[in-house]
């Protein structure tokens, strides 16, 4: 299973010269009105590049990496490949070679421009590494050298873009002109590492894959340029919830409104089950557990049962159904009911004191009272 401590292994050791294993690189331009076409490509041994030019190739593998597992990071099962595609076999001989040929590097290409789906330019990048393993001391805390050689490719796609259209001042001339547009190369947008690494093991079965926008991580690549088991995102889960939720009722604001309580009971749901929010990221959503969350919160309505057990032919991870910051506005609003419980019991007490009835006893419960309203 890929783990946040088994992503931040490898983004920080791109993050530095020191640390990296790259032994070979290859990149080049492809142009979606050019099939076919590589321009400007790169073949080299990557540190016979110069530092400065190193450091930058560096910034895009380790921007290959995020924290955000289920959303940008997934671990893709590899199916068993079609006669005409085997990516796999294709990043498995530039891995044992230490280079990316010519071969390999033409089939990676030719994958990306029949599955990806891209318009414009976009850089193809692709990191040959040949990493001695360091193995974890008894202490559980610092590493020692080890034996294993961790053979694997990295490859990288990044967007192509111009820059925006400006002026510029020619100190020399004297003088304001248009200035010159540039291609730069953006952040990576997807990137894919076999062997997969995980509990920091090679798993030579599955591919590592990022994907900067959740919401659109390029199903079909998946599929058939990778040759791998589909995924949904945390995030696609999410919002086909929400927008099933939403149909339940035909008044909008009635929906946005059903829709707050059942994440609200989802997120209560794990904290008085467990007294920590989302404490088994594993657990799934199941039919029967969607159902109870609903008797708890008193909010049962059959219909929305039967719609999400249609929905979810798939039951989505629990955690999935609520983002953090629904759990954050969730905490807020209790924490705005725990005060006006407390101003009214402050008030009564007031009341009592006095033996009657008290304008600061009055301001408190007007105030109690403003303050669940908001909180709705």
């Amino acid at each position: 299973m890929l783990t946040t401590q088994d992503i931040m292994e490898n983004k920080k050791r791109y993050a530095k010269l020191e640390t990296t294993s790259f032994q070979h690189f290859r990149a080049a331009v492809l142009d979606s009105e050019k099939k076919g076409t590589r321009e400007g490509e790169r073949n080299k041994r990557f540190l016979n590049l110069p530092d400065a030019e190193i450091y930058k190739w560096l910034k895009l593998a380790e921007g290959s990496f995020s924290k955000r597992l289920d959303d940008q990071m997934h671990s893709l099962r590899v199916l068993e490949p079609k006669a005409q595609l085997d990516m796999k076999a294709a990043l498995a001989v530039a891995a044992e070679k230490g280079e990316v040929t010519d071969a390999v590097f033409e089939e990676i290409c030719e994958h990306v421009e029949k599955s990806y789906g891209f318009l414009g330019k976009i850089l193809v990048v692709a990191f040959v590494e040949f990493w001695d393993v360091p193995e974890k001391a008894k202490d559980g805390k610092t590493l020692e050298d080890g034996e294993r050689v961790s053979k694997r490719i990295l490859v990288t796609i990044c967007p192509v873009g111009l820059t925006s259209p400006g002026l510029e001042f020619k100190l020399d001339e004297d003088a304001v002109t248009n200035a010159d547009r540039k291609w730069m190369v953006g952040k990576p947008e997807t990137a894919f590492l076999w062997p997969s690494w995980e509990n920091r093991e090679d798993r030579k079965d599955r591919i590592m894959y990022f994907c900067a926008d959740p919401t659109q991580p390029h199903h079909k690549f998946i599929t058939e340029g990778l040759g791998c088991a589909d995924i949904e995102t945390a995030m696609e889960a999410r919002k086909k919830f929400e927008n099933m939720i939403l149909q339940t009722k035909e008044d909008g604001d009635a929906g946005r409104a059903y829709l707050q309580q059942i994440k609200d009971a989802i997120e209560e749901y794990y904290q008085e089950a467990q007294n920590v929010p989302f404490p088994s990221p594993e657990m799934l959503m199941a039919r029967e557990t969607f159902e109870e969350v609903l008797i708890g919160a008193q909010i049962l309505d059959e219909e929305s049962v039967d719609r999400y057990d249609l929905t979810f032919q798939e039951k989505p991870k629990m955690k999935w159904l609520v983002s953090e910051k629904d759990i954050a506005e969730a905490e807020k609003r209790r924490n705005k009911k725990r005060l006006s419980s407390l101003m009214k019991d402050a008030a009564r007490e007031l009341k009592k004191l006095s033996n009657g009835d008290t304008e600061l006893a009055k301001r408190l419960i007007a105030e109690a009272e403003k303050n669940e309203r908001r909180s709705k």
